[in-house]
């Protein structure tokens, strides 16, 4: 049974959000239904919330996320719990008089109004005693069903651990995040922790509450007598706006960086075929990479590449992903996207059980550490330095600048 503490706890940290749907919209008769709203919504979802959906005269309790599109954000309501309200609306009357003007603008604009902590918690208060079986289920809901944040979080950690075949026997030399974390042990005793806390792929903790700088990628260094190597996490920081990437994999030992961008494909019918539609943001990512890659060394005499493009894309099953908590992807190396491509006019990516040109994780995991892909190391070593400049948020840096003013002459 899940406690007042725990829904407590975690409304401290995500405060509710009331959501205002007008009836003849219809949509509650749905267990899963979005609608668009204007951009400026990103900053009230991160991760899944626990909403209040307000359609006079009723009241419901559910569950909320968010995509967010080029111009625009789509709101997708799940699980929708008709809510006993007795109490609810003097609550509701004194944070419309406390927050009137915001309240208004938010429902408004963009149907939703994000709630402060201590008005979560006194709404809580007031309906947890005629409602405490419904929130423990949304609750359930939420902790059952993990984000694909936290998902692919994990997958990129597993992901080097495995290229390097870590075990007890490496050390975590050097661990930076976008925020300040409770200290971890210097070594990987505690594997689970590990995991959890790594990476970071959404400017929010979901798990803490804690907001996150959004600028700086977080960094792990790991090494023994023989190996040495480095994970940066790009997703929505900087990194990823200059170099279209959400992981950097350094192995430093082979001097080789892999940079991989995830891209979720979409179940389209029962014959196991899976669907990527190209949009404005992937096309730009891909156009940053080509341009990168056509500045890199094309060979070197005294290092061997099967590959020397640093470039690929994990195209993630999302559903499939989302169910079992794990990653079932296709990996493609950029020159093999842009192939596709140019031979597609329906501008899109189709996956099926019978297409067997896509390498799998773990032959993605061998190559590099083999150091049979990747940039080779003089690339590396400028690539970098680029790359700490950027999270460094030194953009004045001269190499840099040299950086930017090469690409541009692409």
């Amino acid at each position: 049974m899940v406690s007042f503490d725990e829904v407590k706890n975690f409304i401290s940290k995500k405060p509710l959000i009331i959501c205002e749907i007008t009836r003849y919209e219809n949509y509650l008769s749905e267990d899963n239904f979005s609608f668009p709203i204007s951009n400026d919504g990103r900053k009230i979802f991160r991760g899944n919330n626990i909403i209040i959906v307000k359609s006079d005269p009723d009241f419901y309790l559910a569950i909320g996320n968010s995509k967010c599109g080029d111009n625009y954000e789509t709101v997708t309501i799940k699980y929708s719990y008709p809510l006993n309200v007795a109490g609810l609306d003097d609550e509701l009357k004194d944070l419309e008089n406390r927050n009137l003007k915001n309240l208004k603008k938010g429902l408004e604009e963009n149907k939703l109004f994000k709630t402060t902590k201590s008005s979560s918690l006194k709404i809580l208060e007031k309906l947890w005693g005629s409602n405490n079986e419904l929130f423990q289920k949304i609750f359930k809901k939420i902790a059952k069903r993990p984000s694909i944040q936290r998902i692919l979080e994990n997958d990129a950690v597993k992901f080097l651990l495995g290229v390097a075949d870590i075990t007890s026997n490496f050390t975590l030399k050097n661990l930076s995040y976008k925020t300040e974390h409770e200290p971890i042990k210097n070594t990987l005793d505690n594997m689970y922790l590990l995991e959890d806390k790594i990476v970071e792929f959404d400017v929010y903790d979901i798990r803490e509450g804690i907001e996150l700088n959004s600028k700086v990628a977080g960094k792990a260094t790991f090494e023994n007598e023989h190996e040495k190597f480095t994970i940066y996490s790009a997703n929505k920081t900087d990194i990823e706006t200059e170099l279209g990437v959400d992981i950097i994999y350094i192995n430093e030992i082979s001097s080789n960086i892999v940079m991989v961008q995830y891209k979720m494909i979409e179940k389209l019918d029962q014959d196991e075929k899976w669907e990527y539609k190209c949009d404005t943001q992937f096309e730009k990512q891909i156009i940053d990479m080509a341009n990168i890659f056509r500045m890199l060394t094309k060979d070197n005499d005294k290092e061997f590449r099967l590959n020397y493009n640093p470039f690929y894309f994990r195209f993630i099953k999302r559903n499939l992903s989302l169910d079992e908590g794990k990653i079932n992807s296709y990996v493609l190396p950029l020159e093999h996207c842009l192939k596709i491509l140019k031979n597609n006019e329906y501008n899109k990516f189709i996956f099926d059980r019978n297409s067997h040109s896509y390498l799998g994780k773990s032959e993605l995991e061998n190559l590099m550490r083999a150091g049979y892909i990747g940039s080779y190391s003089s690339d590396t070593q400028t690539l970098q330095k680029i790359i700490d400049i950027i999270n460094n948020n030194e953009k004045s840096h001269p190499l840099f600048i040299a950086f930017k003013e090469n690409l541009e002459k692409i």
